[in-house]
Formats: structure tokens, C-alpha cells, sequence
């Protein structure tokens, strides 16, 4: 079994230099988050890589938690952070499998890239519902490689057997929807984010 830490960490150098494939869909994902945002937000993410969606909403919240399970991508966001000069983010390292969120009281959650790469998806959902106040916003983008064409389903298998690629759910856009509204979420109706390789849902806490 490949060990995710390891395997993020390696990645890392090479993740954070590589472009944003849609521009577009990526800037719409921010601009739906953000409408949700107060100066008095507190803004939680997991999975948040190198650092650079924490780091665009700070300006607009009170304060960010932003978690990630390699110490090199962390490493990565705080040398980001340095050279922007952005002082209400902290990244601290978190594998949200295996580690609680030990803080509460967050207004905004993100999840990006993150719930189809976790082998325990209502364990990391129910976490991510017991951080954040009633009412607060879960804003996740997840991969639904189960509503893909099933002949590159084996390739993920061969990926993860020759260690290129990480433990990856088979996660649908039905199956996903269903396990954020079981752990507690109401899934907030809105357009498609078009152009966007990944299903993009923003889900209430009640």
C-alpha cells in the first residue's frame, strides 16, 4: 500500500508548478465560495496542497486553518505566505483519516481534490460537519471517477499497484451527493461550473 504522505510529498515539487488547468472554472469555484464569506469568517480547509486557495481567500475572512497531510506541500505554502505577507493563515499538517479536527467554530469549510482520495468518506465528512458552527458551509470539489467511461477504471488499479498513483475511490456524483447529505449537510442548488473536471457541491450544515 503506498503510503500517501511519502507519495504527496514526492509529488509536491512538481505539483506546485503546475498550472491550473481551467482558469475559468477554477476563478468561479472562488467567486461562489467567497459569496459566502463576512469579514468575520473563519475558514477551514483540508487538503489544501500548496497553499494557493487559502491564501486567495484570506484577504476576505477573518481567519484560515488550511491542513494538508505532506509536510512538503506545507512547506511549499508557508514559503508562499512568507512572500505575500498574508498573516492570518496558519498550515499545519493534518491527514483527515487518521487526525481529528481539534478546533470548531468555522463558518466555511473547503474540501478540494480531497473526498474521493480518503478511505473513510463519512468518517472525514462527519469531521468536517462537527468543525464547522450550524448553518456553516461546506464548499468541496471531488473527483467522480465512478461516472467515468469504466474502461479506465483497471488503469487506476494498474497506477496504484505500480505506486504512480494513491489510494482513489470510485466515488459517483450520486454516491458523493448522498454521503454529504447522511452526514448531516443540505446540498445548496446551483448551476454547473462549466468547464470544470470535478463536481463542485456546496452543501449547508443543519
Amino acid at each position: 500500500m503506498i503510503d500517501p504522505v511519502k507519495f504527496w510529498s514526492k509529488l509536491a515539487p512538481k505539483y506546485a508548478k503546475t498550472p491550473i488547468k481551467n482558469q475559468a472554472a477554477y476563478q468561479a469555484k472562488l467567486d461562489i465560495t467567497q459569496s459566502f464569506f463576512t469579514p468575520q469568517t473563519r475558514l477551514l480547509e483540508v487538503g489544501c496542497g500548496t497553499g494557493t486557495t487559502a491564501l486567495y481567500h484570506a484577504p476576505h475572512v477573518a481567519a484560515v486553518l488550511a491542513t494538508d497531510i505532506s509536510p512538503a506541500m506545507l512547506d511549499i505554502a508557508r514559503d508562499k505566505q512568507s512572500a505575500t505577507g498574508i498573516d492570518n493563515v496558519r498550515f499545519e499538517e493534518l491527514n483527515l483519516d487518521v487526525d481529528p479536527i481539534a478546533e470548531t467554530d468555522f463558518d466555511v469549510a473547503m474540501a478540494h481534490s480531497i473526498l474521493h482520495l480518503v478511505h473513510d468518506l463519512p468518517g472525514a465528512l462527519g469531521k468536517l460537519h462537527d468543525a464547522l458552527n450550524t448553518g456553516g458551509i461546506l464548499v468541496t470539489s471531488t473527483v467522480c471517477i465512478g461516472d467515468w467511461n469504466p474502461l479506465f477504471r483497471p488503469l487506476i488499479g494498474i497506477m496504484k499497484l505500480i505506486g504512480k498513483a494513491p489510494h482513489v475511490s470510485l466515488l459517483t456524483e450520486k454516491s458523493l451527493t448522498a454521503e454529504i447529505t447522511n452526514a448531516g449537510f443540505e446540498i445548496i442548488p446551483q448551476d454547473r461550473v462549466a468547464g470544470g473536471d470535478a463536481v463542485f457541491i456546496v452543501a449547508r450544515k443543519i
